[in-house]
């Protein structure tokens, strides 16, 4: 409630706005269909929300914080009049992240960007020093002035591959930012409330719209830094080459190694200023660093990473009723991922030990764990780094309770795939390499 009736976040409505909302998307989609932007199945798939209703509030407790635990307000954007526009705004826009030269999609590629600096720049100099940056509330203090353009902009570079029209989208996008509105109820009463800045954290467009929004930033960053970053250890007519591994950013993380340890305050000024009053960093500084799961350090002029991790381990014991391909690979996977992370083999060896002794305690054997773990470490962390992002296979979902004491669904379907493929109608739905 506290959040709700923050009114530099969010206003409160005196009534339920869902009809309303419903009416604002139906009269999109009737306009783009009639310009033939969008054909029936869309308008049908937009239009299907006469149910829907306002989105519920989930608080995010940052467990990992100081106490008195702070949280961050999600809104679900489930059951929502806007869900479905949404979808179709991620669809539309989800490749853009693609051409953002300083974001990181995951551990992998920020550990590929941390090889590919050892393998410029080294040795470092013995000067250098980490700055790992966190946005303070970054979904709310997105500025969409800035944001819509700066979407805009991209698709007009790398349009919309569903072949959708640039206006069509940031329309759609426009909707789906200021009608997100949610309810939260008591015992008595329901407060309904619309954010009126920035972009709820729960919608299916919001992860990369904000990135989009951010990667102006990033640009503004590497353009205007007062300090010399990494690129200027190379001859200036190569400096642009290597400019994306002057700074890397994970949503509102970022990452730069600065060359000294006095161009921290500038650096943090320079921050500060990219786009004040909305955004606002806490930046932290030093010889190691932690950055999403990774811990950082400099040993003879090179960057070396071991695991981080804020908390214990609990896994999923083997007794537990799942089946039994759900643990065929899992310590191996682990094992694996401790092989890509650990650039060192003597932080490896350690790892393996401490994440064989998380599994005794979460019920595994510790024979059993320690051997599969050390199994999936003995893959070439090369080789992990340069294997390509697996696509993602179309997957047809069959959800049911799992019971050790009935028969493999997998299997009876494999089995009698053929009679469903009689059909030429369900080979469309249901392709021949269809995972189940």
């Amino acid at each position: 409630m506290q959040e709700l009736h923050d009114p530099h976040h969010y206003d409160i409505l005196p009534s339920d706005p869902t009809e309303s909302v419903i009416s604002t998307v139906k009269a999109w989609s009737n306009k783009w269909t009639l310009k033939g932007e969008i054909n029936e199945d869309i308008r049908v798939y937009i239009e299907n929300i006469g149910d829907s209703h306002p989105g519920k509030c989930k608080p995010l407790v940052k467990t990992h914080k100081q106490k008195p635990f702070p949280i961050r307000l999600l809104l679900s954007g489930c059951g929502t009049p806007i869900q479905p526009l949404s979808k179709f705004v991620q669809l539309n826009i989800r490749h853009l992240t693609e051409h953002l030269p300083f974001q990181i999609l995951d551990t992998k590629e920020f550990l590929r960007k941390i090889d590919e600096i050892n393998n410029t720049f080294s040795p470092l100099p013995d000067s250098v020093c980490f700055a790992t940056c966190d946005v303070v509330a970054l979904y709310p203090n997105v500025n969409n002035d800035m944001g819509l353009p700066a979407v805009a902009s991209l698709l007009r570079e790398h349009p919309s591959q569903l072949g959708i029209r640039t206006d069509c989208v940031l329309e759609a996008l426009d909707i789906a930012l200021t009608n997100n509105t949610c309810v939260y109820s008591d015992e008595t009463t329901s407060t309904y409330a619309r954010p009126n800045r920035g972009t709820a954290m729960g919608p299916s467009h919001a992860c990369d719209y904000v990135d989009i929004f951010m990667s102006e930033l990033d640009k503004k960053l590497v353009s205007t830094c007062p300090v010399p970053l990494l690129s200027s250890l190379v001859p200036h007519h190569l400096q642009e080459q290597y400019r994306y591994l002057d700074w890397s950013r994970f949503r509102d993380d970022g990452f730069a190694l600065l060359l000294d340890s006095e161009h921290i305050q500038p650096f943090t000024e320079c921050l500060q200023s990219l786009h004040p009053p909305n955004i606002k960093w806490t930046v932290s500084h030093g010889k190691s660093a932690t950055y999403l799961d990774v811990s950082l350090s400099v040993r003879d002029g090179m960057i070396t990473t071991d695991v981080f991790s804020k908390h214990n381990h609990s896994y999923l014991p083997p007794s537990s009723c799942h089946s039994p391909a759900v643990f065929k690979g899992f310590a191996q996977g682990i094992g694996t991922r401790l092989r890509m992370i650990c650039s060192q083999d003597d932080d490896l060896d350690r790892r393996l030990e401490e994440y064989a002794k998380y599994l005794t305690i979460s019920g595994w054997k510790y024979k059993t764990a320690k051997e599969r773990l050390v199994e999936g470490a003995k893959t070439n962390r090369k080789k992990l780094l340069q294997q390509p992002r697996k696509k993602r296979e179309k997957k047809i979902a069959w959800v049911s309770t799992y019971d050790p004491r009935v028969p493999s669904k997998t299997a009876i379907i494999n089995k009698n795939i053929h009679l469903l493929h009689a059909s030429a109608v369900n080979i469309e739905i249901f392709p021949p390499r269809t995972i189940i």
